[in-house]
């Protein structure tokens, strides 16, 4: 069995011949967003849960970095989502029998995930504001 991934920078570059016989289906990001990403990937690694801790921090953090924080190279919430993801999943296997420390490593993954790429000059700590 043979799968193939094609991704294109945009959809006016797949031609209606690569359309039809490729199955490409265009998704953005903004019609999809981030909940089904990390639902998808907390459902594939068994870990049920973290999604109270999903519903506490990931919207509200997001909201607050995109409306009240600057970026040192802007990403879209989905970006520092699936980076949240990868954190965790390198997290995992010192999660397995912490269950009471969950959302330390969670809120851990976060930081990182979120405050990373957050700006900080001179006059302008968007970091310590996110702290």
């Amino acid at each position: 069995e043979m799968r193939l991934l094609l991704e294109i920078l945009h959809r006016r570059y797949a031609t209606p011949a690569t359309v039809s016989r490729a199955g490409i289906i265009y998704l953005n990001h903004m019609d999809i967003g981030w909940l089904p990403v990390i639902q998808s990937w907390a459902e594939a690694n068994a870990v049920p849960m973290l999604v109270p801790a999903v519903d506490r921090y990931v919207g509200l953090t997001l909201d607050f970095i995109t409306q009240e924080l600057q970026q040192v190279v802007p990403l879209p919430g989905l970006t520092m989502v699936q980076t949240l993801c990868h954190l965790l999943e390198g997290l995992l296997p010192q999660m397995e029998g912490h269950d009471k420390d969950i959302e330390m490593y969670f809120v851990f993954a976060c930081i990182w995930a979120f405050g990373g790429v957050l700006v900080s000059k001179e006059g302008a700590d968007h970091r310590v504001r996110f702290d």
